[in-house]
């Protein structure tokens, strides 16, 4: 037995509640190491006899070095204590609790169970359930439509005319309400806005003033009418929240500048030495490093924390906005997050917190501060398997299933997806034909979590990196002849229509590496959708087990599939996905 693989923790994405009763517990081992792994349980306070409830675990998925074992506990009382009997292939048994490995059964209240003390609120926590079915459509506004010219900052660029980093083309909330139509017609029903307040630059992400939205998209009047144009359609908007940096020109900032040490905003920043230095080398602390226009917040100053939720509240109660992306979130302090939460769901319970971390992001999605992020490590396992083909389907599932479960399950199935942002180069610059910008198009949009389409990839817009990834909306390409933006539609229309694609559980069934094909399962109540995908330049037949015999449907293309007994024979053409239900599924 693989001991040094074998990992689990009473707390975090290990062990979770699902509702008061009921504990979801995972274990994690080396890939075929186990042929079987139990759970021996019982209450916590029960006089320390040994635990005597047991429940087989089963294997929930697989990736290249790892087995995922799962099971659900469900007690009168929660509280309660565990140990793990495991079996491997050569009829090893072990124990295995919190002080290690025993041949033996431990038996005492001092023999290092794990245990589960007590089920907390923050534990319990769920997203809005109207985000769970979203689809997100990211929008930066100087590159959306220019619909009143007279609010234009000076020197405004031709339209369409490749950008620089200071390039502006004057796009506006007017021309976003302009075009709401052709949104909704799209099957979008949320937005997400980049920085839209005071600011110098085209980006926003160095704001002057957190209380007034920039002239140049308009004013408070223009965003309630959008807002209420919005919430008409029966759509939501969310904004973005730079709440770690701010610009050189912020009140704050500048009185600092100018009064140094008898400043009374001197604790709002982080600095180096005073009077502060403006010409490089800075000596202060900024986003990213040596970027003067941005100075860095120091959110651990209470004044800090309470002005910005004084804008919270201030955008949440005269706009009505249903939630916040929250921009370099892993670098602004803990506590105030917890704060930020606490105001947020206060004024909105509905609304959702989205926190920009590219990394592991548990400490934050505990329940007690985010309710998702913007999920970075989806994007490059697409991007590398659907795009660069640097991947084949091993390494692609195996990086998946990674990500997926590294978090309890309710939270990935609500992680923001994307294939593009303002951050990073468009999808369109990796996937080089219509057909594998496809695929990767059908995979956003039914794997498990919240797709975010970012204005212009479902136009086939490309893209390097910034500022050549916002380009300006190439609104001539909307038309009937456009096969991506068909297919986008297509797709977003057979997910709001099938539940399991935005609710159902999530499993491969068959990872082909030779054919470079994949089929994984969403499952919801008693409905089962499968979504196969051959990602190679030559046509693949291949065959997988499904629930029952009889007659399914290839959605996409109209056809009739018959199984042959329980399993599902299929042929793929060359860079082809299929999404099969049974026929009578609605």
């Amino acid at each position: 037995m693989n001991k040094a693989a074998v990992y689990h923790e009473s707390i975090a994405n290990f062990t979770y509640p699902l509702d008061d009763q009921t504990l979801r517990i995972k274990l994690i081992t080396a890939k075929n190491d186990l042929k079987r792994a139990t759970i021996i349980y019982g209450p916590k306070f029960d006089n320390y006899k040994d635990p005597f409830y047991n429940k087989e675990m089963k294997v929930d998925a697989t990736d290249q070095t790892h087995d995922y074992f799962g099971v659900k506990i469900k007690l009168s009382d929660p509280r309660f204590r565990y140990h793990f009997l495991l079996e491997d292939y050569q009829d090893n048994k072990y124990w295995y609790n919190e002080k290690g490995f025993f041949k033996n059964r431990p038996r005492g209240h001092e023999s290092g169970f794990f245990q589960f003390p007590i089920i907390t609120e923050w534990e319990k926590f769920k997203r809005p359930e109207w985000f769970n079915k979203a689809v997100i459509y990211q929008i930066f506004p100087d590159r959306f439509f220019n619909s009143n010219k007279s609010s234009d900052p000076n020197q405004v660029t031709k339209w369409g005319k490749l950008p620089d980093h200071d390039s502006f083309y004057g796009g506006d909330l007017e021309g976003i309400i302009k075009k709401l139509d052709y949104i909704a017609d799209l099957g979008i029903d949320t937005i997400y806005l980049t920085p839209i307040f005071e600011s110098k630059s085209n980006h926003k992400y160095n704001i002057k003033n957190y209380l007034k939205i920039d002239q140049q998209f308009g004013d408070l009047d223009t965003l309630k009418e959008l807002v209420n144009a919005l919430h008409q359609k029966d759509m939501k908007i969310i904004l973005d929240a730079v709440f770690n940096h701010c610009d050189i020109n912020f009140f704050a900032f500048q009185d600092l500048i100018n009064y140094g040490e008898k400043s009374k905003y001197k604790d709002w920043f982080i600095y180096q030495s005073l009077p502060i230095k403006t010409d490089y080398p800075i000596n202060y602390t900024t986003f990213a490093t040596q970027e003067k226009s941005m100075p860095k917040l120091n959110t651990d100053n209470p004044e800090v924390q309470d002005y910005l939720l004084e804008v919270v509240e201030y955008w949440m109660t005269k706009i009505k906005i249903d939630g916040w992306r929250l921009d370099v979130a892993d670098e602004v302090n803990m506590d105030f997050w917890s704060k930020f939460r606490k105001k947020v769901k206060s004024i909105n319970p509905k609304s959702v917190i989205i926190g920009e971390i590219w990394h592991s992001a548990k400490k934050w999605l505990r329940g007690d501060r985010f309710d998702t992020v913007m999920n970075y490590p989806f994007n490059w396992a697409v991007i590398n398997f659907f795009g660069s083909n640097e991947i084949g389907v091993d390494k692609f599932s195996s990086l998946i299933i990674k990500n997926y479960y590294h978090y309890r399950e309710d939270t990935s199935n609500t992680l923001l997806n994307l294939l593009s942002s303002h951050d990073i180069p468009r999808i369109y610059e990796y996937c080089k034909t219509e057909k594998q910008l496809k695929l990767a198009i059908l995979f956003l949009l039914t794997f498990p979590g919240t797709p975010m389409i970012y204005y212009g990839d479902e136009l086939g817009l490309k893209g390097g990196e910034d500022p050549d990834n916002r380009r300006c909306m190439p609104w001539d390409r909307v038309n009937k002849n456009n096969n991506i933006l068909s297919y986008y539609k297509k797709i977003i229309r057979i997910r709001n229509k099938l539940n399991p694609l935005s609710l159902g559980d999530f499993h491969f069934i068959l990872k082909d590496e030779a054919k470079n094909t994949v089929v994984f399962k969403r499952r919801h109540k008693n409905k089962t959708i499968y979504i196969a995908i051959n990602n190679s330049h030559i046509s693949q037949n291949i065959e997988f087990i499904v629930n029952q015999c009889g007659k399914y449907k290839d959605i996409l293309n109209e056809n009739i599939l018959k199984t042959n007994n329980k399993s599902l024979p299929i042929k793929l053409k060359p860079f082809e996905g299929k999404i099969i239900t049974c026929p009578l599924t609605k």
